[in-house]
């Protein structure tokens, strides 16, 4: 008699079969995770030598050649040295933003502010034909973005020294430029989120807590939003738009890189495109209100606008919640640019009222400012005053009080912020 029989073996078989089943899911959905990890969010600490050598070069001048990446910290960079990827065909000039064909007095961060209440308040003339126009040309398909800031654009980044770079890297892939949101807004995710928000769950990627600065602005700050037309200013999630309808706005349009669709008849989109449109729209007299498909708008030359000086705007508020502190970094997209997040701040204001409020929320810290390559800026007061340039600070809703200082980032003293705005 055999010592296994035949249904045992055929049963330890099948146990075999298994287990050597899921060994294999589970190496290659790790090897998959590392994959996705690699290609949409590393760490990685600035010293050059835990960079791969492969990837980058220290391109000196003829007479010495090429040097492997990683001689030491940020020396080099910081001294000027041009680093690029290998093998990549970006090139990256040197350039005076200040020029008035390039940003003007809008990228011009050494412009003195007068004492205010929060921190100086900043006065500078805005090209607004020249600002709008560059909503149009914002994806150069430079792809993917350098993983540390490219030397000739270091200085301007960190703003000669006033902005330094953070001791870590955290170098996101997140190419949303002129791709499509995977589901269109409906009515029946509006509701869920208005359902969401009543009990006292999150309605967006963000904390409770981020979103009850925003309810406590809008709340305060009423007169300004109920029955007016506003601008979500950087989003394609509706969790926005949506609390801003629960406050009594009349309607919204969201502006953001991705293509969204929206079914819900309270809610617009808006590309780079159309924003443009209806800034012009606007430039020559045509209302806002109304205007169910910005698209169809009709757009002259870029000169016929500029001769007929500063356009007039046209939305009654707008909200950006963590958005623009991105803007310039190349991590969604868009064309590397220092002055990213002072040209949409620009944009924001070239298209509302006199005297209408925008809701902002960036990255803040008291002591300083700083730059985390490629995810994020941090907002000290030196930046501050030059993003909220031609508006007056009105109020500060501070999560970090609120959640009795939960909310906030210990190492790098970050908080949830939130000011109320007035345009002047």
């Amino acid at each position: 008699m055999p010592i296994f029989s035949t249904n045992k073996l055929s049963r330890s078989r099948k146990h075999l079969c298994k287990i050597v089943v899921l060994i294999f899911l589970s190496v290659t959905s790790f090897v998959g995770i590392v994959k996705w990890f690699e290609s949409h969010s590393v760490y990685i600490p600035v010293n050059p030598a835990n960079l791969p050598r492969k990837n980058f070069k220290i391109l000196h001048d003829a007479d010495h050649g090429n040097e492997s990446f990683g001689v030491d910290d940020l020396n080099r960079l910081e001294h000027g040295t041009p680093i690029r990827l290998n093998g990549s065909k970006i090139k990256y000039e040197r350039v005076n933003y200040t020029d008035p064909g390039v940003c003007g007095e809008v990228c011009d961060i050494n412009i003195p502010g007068r004492p205010a209440k929060f921190w100086p308040f900043v006065e500078k003339d805005v090209d607004c034909p020249l600002m709008m126009k560059k909503l149009t040309t914002a994806d150069k398909k430079e792809w993917p973005p350098p993983k540390l800031p490219p030397a000739e654009m270091y200085d301007h980044f960190t703003m000669f020294g006033r902005m330094p770079l953070e001791k870590k890297i955290y170098y996101y892939l997140d190419n949303y430029m002129g791709k499509t949101r995977p589901m269109p807004i409906t009515e029946k995710e509006i509701h869920i989120r208005i359902t969401a928000r009543a009990l006292r769950i999150r309605m967006s990627t963000y904390g409770v807590i981020e979103e009850d600065i925003l309810q406590m602005a809008l709340t305060k700050y009423s007169h300004a939003v109920r029955d007016k037309v506003g601008l979500d200013f950087g989003s394609s999630d509706p969790w926005i738009s949506t609390l801003a309808l629960l406050n009594g706005a009349f309607k919204m349009y969201m502006f953001d890189y991705r293509i969204t669709i929206s079914l819900f008849d309270e809610i617009e989109t808006l590309t780079q495109r159309e924003l443009y449109d209806i800034w012009y729209k606007r430039s020559i007299g045509v209302p806002l209100y109304g205007a169910r498909h910005p698209s169809e708008f009709t757009t002259r030359e870029y000169g016929e606008v500029k001769e007929k000086g500063r356009p007039q705007p046209g939305f009654d508020f707008a909200i950006s919640f963590s958005s623009i502190e991105h803007s310039g970094l190349g991590r969604y997209g868009d064309s590397l640019n220092p002055y990213g997040d002072l040209e949409a701040m620009a944009q924001i204001w070239c298209v509302m009222n006199p005297g209408s409020l925008l809701f902002l929320n960036v990255p803040f810290n008291r002591n300083r400012s700083s730059l985390v390559w490629n995810a994020h800026r941090i907002y000290g007061h030196d930046r501050l005053q030059h993003l909220t340039a031609n508006w007056k600070v009105l109020d500060e809703f501070d999560g970090c009080k609120l959640s009795n200082g939960l909310n906030c980032d210990e190492e790098t003293a970050m908080t949830s912020v939130l000011w109320v705005l007035e345009r002047v």
